[in-house]
This record gives C-alpha cells, structure tokens and sequence, in this order.
C-alpha cells in the first residue's frame, strides 16, 4: 500500500522538494529572462537591506547564483507574515488567562527574532499594520506586576529588535513617546528589563535627534515615578548590588554606558557647559561615590573578563572626560587652584574671588542678602509649610540658573526645556555700566553744544539790535 522512497535512477538520492507559500517547486521553477531575473534581483536587495558594497559584489554574481539566491529569498519570505503575530498576540489579550500569558510571552519572543532576521519588506507591512503602535501600547498599558513578566520584556525586545532596521528605527524615532513609554519600564523589578531599557537609550542618544528625547523620557520619568532627580534611578541601578552578579555587571555597565552618554553626546559634544551641567546632576545623587564602590567591589576579579572590561572602560572614559572638563572649566574662569565642587564653601569662595573686580559682584551680593529673607531660611521659628516652600523656591532659582547656563546665544536650550524664555532678549533689557557711562557723556556733549548754540544765539541777536 505504501511505497518506499527509493532511488532515481541514476542511484542519487532524490532531493526534498522546496515550495513557497504559493506551493511553486522552487528547484524546478526555470530561471527567468536576464531583465527579469535583474528586476526580481533588485526586489530581494531592497528587502534584505544590504551595505551598497555587498550589492555590488551580488549585483556581479552569475545567473544561476543570482537565481538560486532569489529562490531561497522567496522560499524564506513567503513562510512568514507579520499579521499572524498581531493576531495571535491579540488573541491571547483577548482570553487573559495564565496560558495566554504564557503563549503572548512565546509569540512576543518569536517576533523579536522575526523582526531582527526577516526581510525589508516583512518589517515594513509590520509597520504599515500599526505593529509599533500595538507594541508600544502594550509596554504602556503594562502596570508594575506585568512589568516583571518575561512577557513584557520580550515586548521591548520587539523594540529593540525593529531599531535594528533602518526603517524601523525611523517609525520608532517619530513616534512622539516612544522614549517616554519605553523608559517607564525602569519602574520594574526585573533587572533584565531594567538593563534593556537602559541600553536602548544609551543606544538611542547616540543618534541625531535622539538625545534629546531621551533627556526628556528621563525628565518625564521623574515625575511619573516620584523622584526628586531625573537621574535617580539611573544611578540607583548603577549602585545596585544583588547575588546575580553576571546581571549586575550587565545593569551596572549599560547604566554608565547611558550616563556618559547623555554627557558627551547630543549638546555635550560642543560645549563644555552644558557637560559641566549634566555630570553636576548626575554627581548630586551620588555618582562619584558610587563608582568608589563599584572600583572597590570589583578589585579582585578577573579584570580580563570582557564584561568587567566593559565596566571598567566607561568608568574610565567617565573620569577622563570628567578630568579634562575641569581642567578647561578652571581655565576659563582664571581659576590656579582646583575648585572642590561638592565644598558649598570652596565653591562660595572661588565665585566671591572671581567676581571680585567685577561690576557683577554687587548683584551677586544682591542675591545673597535676598535668599537669607526667604522664609525658612532666618533663625526664626518656621513651620513645615515653609520649610516645603523653600525647597520648591530654591529649585526653581536652580533651574532658572540652569538654563541660563545651557541656553546658547541663539537661543537653543541644550537642556529640555524649564521654562519659555529667551535670555538674550531678556539680557538685552539690560543697560550696562559702560553703557551707562558712555550715555553720560554723550548726553554732556549733546548740553554743551545746546549752551554753545545759545550764547550764539544771543550774540547774533544783540548784533541784529
């Protein structure tokens, strides 16, 4: 009844067939005319987005090579279709059930890889079938226990995985929160998901355009979580210390990667300023102490271990950067002794030097004798409404300050944005002393030749008389 598979006759073993998802034999499939083998050459090289190296040199290749790569092309390609994801995946919303967790978890893993290895053209109907949005709400509409699911960081992978891509990475960067919905996934205990979040933005803050959303995910991220800082959780997740010390080297070294990240890209490749600026917020909330510790806790292990390599090199790109900075910061303010940053005394005295001979130094008394009038800040008895308050007015004369550091003369805040205002036009209003002084001459001359023109005047008309 059955028939065993034998041998052709030439005494090969016969080869399985290969059909695609239309059901053509693609061995048997005859190669096309030269014009029509080229236009379905050039399809596969749009979809399999090549260096315009590497599709030269395939470009150069035989026919029949030419040929046996389209094939394969299409034998991979017609096996996989993005809409079947979404559809499972939705399914298994839909039933909210332990096994559809367990099943979302599956198919959120095998699209992360489809999105990484499939072709162009999967990943474009992928976006085109508002697959970014649907993974994007799904990472949103994730409260805490969700976000310690496997599920739900198979979803970032997804994410991540589409930033691989060109295009992808484009949909994802005009999303107008991506960045905010993505970093909201650091208020989650699973360390794994904490470490890709905070590699995707380190990644994204090297791209144009990038760092800046990335800064403002963060300053969103401070808000939606509770923090006073921006950066606290970052440099919580860096001081970390648990028992799975692999998973802590990885949070540890794709923390910092972030962290230097945000200093020395975006703005902080041009001005010393704004670099100044950033490290100061990221060293209020304990840094420098922190990559002591690290330093310390690490002294004994295998330094030859890539991933302690990885740690150690952008501990040491922190502090190289960070050393250069100072030196070229105590340059530009004349500065011969080394100004210690974390001495509200030494910092007091090296400004009250500095503006020492400097029509500014009777507005920076100004504002010291203004600040000791806040409430809360005399001798006298004051209540915890007052003590809250002047918090609230401190940070917002920093934040002031702030941005009248990182606001370049064009106008262009390096930072995100505290307030609208334009300090060029502001400082403008402003007269200066010089200006002053040279208006008081000019308005002498102006009375001077107006009593010349008078007694001339006069003379003329006793004359006329």
């Amino acid at each position: 009844m059955f028939k065993k598979k034998g041998k052709a006759k030439n005494g090969d073993e016969r080869k399985p067939e290969r059909k695609n998802s239309e059901g053509f034999n693609l061995q048997e499939t005859p190669m096309p005319p030269p014009e029509e083998l080229q236009t379905q050459l050039e399809h596969v090289l749009d979809d399999l987005n090549l260096p315009d190296a590497k599709q030269d040199i395939i470009r150069n290749m035989p026919p029949d090579l030419q040929w046996q790569m389209i094939q394969s092309h299409f034998l991979q390609t017609g096996q996989a279709n993005p809409q079947d994801y979404l559809d499972t995946l939705r399914e298994t919303l839909e039933a909210n059930t332990d096994e559809s967790l367990l099943k979302r978890e599956e198919w959120l893993g095998k699209l992360a890889v489809a999105l990484k290895t499939q072709t162009m053209r999967f990943v474009l109907h992928f976006i085109d079938l508002q697959g970014l949005t649907f993974l994007l709400d799904l990472v949103s509409a994730a409260d805490f226990d969700e976000r310690t699911t496997n599920a739900h960081r198979n979803a970032i992978r997804c994410v991540a995985a589409l930033m691989n891509n060109t295009n992808g990475l484009k949909a994802v960067l005009s999303h107008p929160n991506s960045m905010v919905i993505i970093a909201r996934s650091l208020l989650s205990d699973n360390l794994q998901t904490k470490s890709l979040v905070l590699q995707i933005l380190g990644a994204v803050c090297l791209i144009p355009d990038g760092h800046a959303k990335v800064l403002d995910a963060l300053t969103q991220y401070r808000s939606y979580a509770g923090e006073r800082f921006r950066f606290q959780t970052v440099v919580s997740e860096f001081g970390r210390v648990t028992k799975l010390h692999s998973l802590d080297l990885e949070v540890k070294t794709s923390a910092l990667s972030l962290i230097n990240a945000c200093i020395c890209w975006g703005a902080g490749r041009r001005s010393l300023q704004f670099r100044m600026h950033l490290r100061y917020e990221f060293l209020l909330v304990g840094l420098d102490a922190l990559i002591d510790k690290t330093r310390e806790l690490y002294e004994d292990h295998n330094k030859q271990n890539e991933a302690y390599m990885q740690l150690f090199n952008h501990i040491d790109i922190f502090e190289a950067v960070m050393a250069d900075d100072l030196h070229q910061f105590g340059n530009t303010i004349a500065c011969k002794e080394e100004i210690d940053t974390d001495s509200t005394t030494g910092m007091f005295d090296a400004l009250n030097k500095h503006l020492s001979t400097s029509p500014a130094q009777i507005h920076f008394k100004s504002i010291l004798f203004h600040l000791l009038q806040l409430p809360g800040t005399s001798v006298q008895p004051v209540t915890e409404r007052d003590i809250g308050l002047l918090e609230k007015k401190f940070r917002f004369i920093d934040e002031c300050i702030q941005q009248i550091v990182t606001q370049n003369e064009n106008g262009e805040d390096l930072d995100i944005q505290k307030m609208t205002v334009d300090i060029g036009k502001i400082v403008k209003h402003y007269v200066s002393e010089e200006q002053v002084i040279a208006a008081k001459k000019e308005r002498n001359k102006a009375i001077e030749a107006k009593k010349e023109l008078q007694t001339k005047l006069k003379k003329a008309e006793e004359k006329a008389e």
